[in-house]
């Protein structure tokens, strides 16, 4: 148990009283066996429920990795949107090829919306290409020219709703979207 695992089961929706609890069993900074965790689980949090049984578990495990100073602690992960890489990392990158998944299940009815949809794909390959070469000449002012050519591409209206919806949702993970630019490395 130490300082990272609270916070981290904080977010996973661990509530104050739990965590409470768990902080009078399991010493700090002590590593614990998978064994010995559920030992301590079972005989004292009995009623902890499967769900957070297993949010305690990835906090502990996932804190216990990235305070231990045995092996190198990995500070930045380029991954998918998928919630087991969430906490793993300080940092997470999202894989845009990933992301496109989503646009790519759209099935437009009008040929308006195919048009649109259409479109949108080369703009969201073009900016794509765009940030590959930022890798290879990093600079603040094409930084924030990317910045702004992203929140154009999935912040303004298309006319057609699912699209819309979808860009939404893109525009809400601009961070991990944009690693690269304070990240050229990955």
């Amino acid at each position: 148990m130490n300082d990272l695992a609270l916070e981290l089961m904080a977010q996973l929706g661990v509530t104050d009283t739990w965590c409470r609890k768990l902080t009078m069993l399991l010493p700090h900074d002590q590593a614990h066996t998978a064994n010995q965790l559920d030992e301590v689980l079972d005989s004292h949090l009995p009623k902890l429920g499967a769900t957070l049984r297993k949010h305690v578990k990835d906090a502990l495990a996932i804190a216990a990795y990235r305070t231990q100073t045995t092996y190198p602690v990995v500070k930045l992960l380029l991954c998918d949107d998928a919630p087991q890489f969430n906490g793993l990392t300080a940092q997470l990158a999202l894989c845009w090829i990933h992301e496109y998944r989503h646009y790519k299940k759209l099935t437009p009815r009008f040929l308006s919306h195919c048009h649109l949809l259409e479109r949108f794909s080369e703009d969201f390959w073009k900016l794509y290409r765009k940030l590959l070469a930022y890798r290879h000449h990093p600079s603040q002012a094409e930084a924030e020219t990317l910045q702004t050519e992203f929140e154009r591409l999935f912040g303004q209206s298309s006319g057609y709703d699912l699209l819309d919806e979808r860009k939404a949702l893109t525009l809400a993970k601009k961070d991990p979207l944009l690693m690269v630019l304070s990240h050229p490395e990955i």
